[in-house]
């Protein structure tokens, strides 16, 4: 039976449940781009604009990573507020901790945690390690890629009963 003859509810179930074949390290964005806790605000915009990248992880003098800015840090903490950038830190700005999920925890369950939590990006881990960042758009690019070439499941090939 071809997929566009189930019912949208069943299609979207099928959709939805097939996530758990797909774990964080599946839509993982690696290499980090990092900036120093003393960075500038206005640097860190900067930065953003030519890595054409919506967040900023902040590390420490140790080079730990300690939070994160995004774009909408810089508007309503600085923008906003119509405070100077240029004389405004990285961690003036920051938001922390980062909230992190390990690298092979279901995609599923990474929406989840992103929607109850009402945040845009996590930190993937490995090893007590932050090896990556995965945003809602990572997700919905790979909800969209499934639209169009479907998990096969067994439902999908079972008769139905009329």
């Amino acid at each position: 039976m071809a997929l566009k003859q189930l019912k949208p509810e069943i299609t979207a179930k099928m959709r939805w449940d097939s996530l758990d074949i797909f774990l964080a390290r599946d839509i993982t964005n690696s290499p980090i781009i990092t900036i120093n806790e003393d960075a500038a605000v206005n640097l860190v915009a900067r930065l953003m604009k030519i890595c054409e990248i919506g967040y900023i992880i902040v590390t420490s003098k140790e080079g730990k990573p300690m939070g994160i800015i995004t774009e909408r840090d810089l508007a309503t903490r600085v923008l906003a507020k119509n405070s100077e950038p240029s004389k405004m830190t990285a961690k003036d700005v920051m938001t922390s901790p980062i909230i992190t999920i390990e690298l092979d925890v279901p995609i599923r369950k990474t929406a989840r945690t992103m929607s109850r939590l009402r945040i845009g990006k996590l930190g993937v881990v490995y090893k007590d390690q932050l090896v990556g960042m995965i945003s809602k758009s990572d997700i919905v690019t790979l909800l969209s890629k499934m639209n169009r070439n479907p998990p096969r499941s067994a439902a999908m090939d079972a008769p139905m009963n009329k």
